[in-house]
């Protein structure tokens, strides 16, 4: 067994959640209703109405508010306690949803338990996605839905983003956030810059290589919320996407 690989990988997790935490805590209410608007092009109502539903990694509560309108019964899951109390804060229904502090690696859940199981933009940032993927797996129902956000590999973005983060994680994350904040960026803009910069874990997936690690799933549709035309796919690319698919 590999201790110290253990330890960086623990720690790596941590800090993960760590700034994500600080990140979330600045959002403003506007942020929030701004990021739920995008979202729910991606997560249709269908999905999740009359139906007992995951949230696995809530993080700053946007998929768990909008789910938590009309589920059956919601369980959001993070592993941050932080992340638990915002999305606490802003579920607009609270009394079917319950929040469980875990791991996407370990979830405490029965075999097919889930009707519908979302994960926006987590998988990626755990030390074993495929582990996590598998754990998703296991708990959906066979012929429900998942959907989850994942970091991608095309896109001109892309590589100014990793560009932009081998330069400035050298930099001091307090230090930048405060250029940030004096230069007029909103919280949301600043989030979304410094979740580039400066998060410890973030893999990349080809289409054809999140695929590959469904194959328990049919029916799988890729989509995302940048703007279209020729130019913005150059641009953006797959640089975040989504994939909707159902458990075989």
């Amino acid at each position: 067994m590999n201790i110290l690989g253990m330890i960086d990988s623990q720690h790596d997790a941590a800090a993960t959640a760590d700034l994500y935490d600080d990140l979330w805590n600045d959002l403003r209410e506007e942020d929030f209703a701004a990021y739920k608007s995008r979202l729910r092009k991606i997560l249709p109502s269908s999905v999740y109405s009359g139906k007992i539903c995951l949230d696995g990694g809530c993080g700053q509560g946007a998929i768990s508010s909008m789910m938590s309108e009309k589920a059956k019964r919601l369980y959001s899951v993070d592993i941050s306690r932080k992340a638990l109390e915002i999305t606490r804060k802003r579920l607009a229904n609270p009394s079917n949803v319950v929040l469980k502090r875990a791991s996407l690696l370990e979830l405490p859940f029965e075999n097919d338990y889930f009707d519908a199981v979302v994960s926006n933009g987590v998988i990626h940032h755990t030390t074993n996605p495929v582990k996590a993927l598998s754990e998703l797996e296991r708990v959906l129902k066979r012929k429900k839905t998942i959907i989850l956000g994942i970091y991608g590999k095309t896109g001109l973005i892309r590589y100014i983003i990793e560009a932009a983060s081998f330069i400035l994680k050298r930099v001091p994350y307090r230090i930048v956030k405060w250029v940030l904040e004096k230069a007029g960026f909103s919280p949301l803009s600043r989030y979304y810059v410094l979740d580039y910069i400066y998060v410890p874990i973030r893999k990349r997936f080809s289409i054809r290589e999140i695929t590959s690690m469904m194959k328990g799933f049919s029916c799988m549709e890729i989509k995302s919320d940048y703007p279209e035309g020729m130019i913005n796919r150059i641009i953006y690319g797959t640089n975040y996407f989504y994939i909707t698919a159902k458990k075989r």
